[in-house]
């Protein structure tokens, strides 16, 4: 009989693994997790658990890698005060993440800003070639190399993203405006400058692709972690058809908003229109997207520099 959970039921570790096993999960797999805790439900041991569940399963020929980008600072405050990133920096990206980072056994990448942890057989080998001089989502290409799956638990309001569209969108050197925000990092013993070089995105976007996912099959398994939707994705799969969709159309993974700032207005194709997309945004009640359209609009500089 199928286990029906409910959002008081108590998710212990036991459960995870059960789901986890079920998800098709095995011994030795390579995992970049982009995880939502409260979607899975009131986990016993909160995110730790959650992180063991998942260290059972993949063993210690396996490896867990997730997000744990360190937040930026504008320029004009680098250019007074120094905002030093280092391996202890805490991350944004949530409750696992950090919880990852509480391991003693844990790696963190060298990238100033766009830094990952690992956990397992891998670690070593994918932090210490993630540097300055890297490209900030070089350790997710690695991972397409070595057959690594996408495992994303939560909804898509909340866990945003699904494919490896910050590799394609670096893979096709598609440029796109921003202001300048960085961080100071120590290298050699010396204060160093860093700002954010790369493209990102719009993850409204990123997540309307999903039925293309499923269509070139590249989704591995959808179902159940507690509470939370889980999707198995195969990285090189989902990279290959993003590379391909880009190549004809790097428009690929716009989403359809006339406020959206990131697609109306940034990237070299761009085809929005500055006043239309302030006006929606006022509309909206939203003044400070409004602001921030017009400071992209004339200030932001295109990255990666050069194509």
């Amino acid at each position: 009989m199928a286990r029906i959970m409910d959002k008081q039921t108590e998710i212990s570790k036991e459960m995870l693994i059960a789901d986890i096993k079920k998800a098709g999960i095995q011994k030795g797999d390579i995992l970049n997790l982009k995880i939502s805790l409260k979607s899975i439900g009131w986990v016993q041991g909160g995110a730790r658990t959650v992180i063991d569940a998942f260290l059972h399963v993949v063993g210690d020929e396996g490896t867990l890698i997730t997000d744990s980008f360190v937040s930026v600072k504008p320029y004009r405050y680098l250019k007074k005060n120094i905002y030093l990133t280092h391996a202890q920096t805490p991350s944004y990206a949530g409750a696992i993440a950090n919880a990852m980072l509480a391991y003693p056994q844990v790696r963190r990448s060298n990238h100033p800003i766009q830094k990952f942890a690992i956990l397992g057989k891998y670690a070593d080998k994918l932090a210490n070639n993630h540097s300055p001089d890297d490209y900030a989502y070089d350790v997710l290409r690695r991972m397409t190399e070595m057959g690594g799956k996408k495992v994303r638990i939560g909804f898509p309001g909340k866990t945003k993203g699904l494919g490896t569209c910050h590799l394609a969108i670096g893979e096709l050197g598609l440029q796109q405006k921003r202001l300048k925000y960085g961080v100071h990092y120590l290298q050699d013993n010396q204060v160093k400058l860093f700002l954010i070089n790369w493209a990102g995105g719009c993850e409204e976007g990123f997540n309307r692709l999903i039925p293309q996912y499923e269509k070139q099959a590249c989704i591995l398994y959808q179902g159940k972690v507690g509470n939370g939707e889980i999707i198995v994705t195969d990285m090189k799969k989902t990279f290959d058809w993003e590379v391909a969709a880009g190549k004809q159309n790097p428009k690929f993974f716009f989403c359809s908003n006339p406020a959206c700032i990131d697609c109306r207005l940034t990237w070299k194709f761009s085809t929005g229109k500055l006043l239309k997309v302030v006006w929606e945004n006022i509309r909206r009640k939203r003044f400070g997207h409004a602001l921030y359209a017009v400071l992209v609009y004339f200030k932001g500089i295109y990255q990666p520099e050069k194509q």
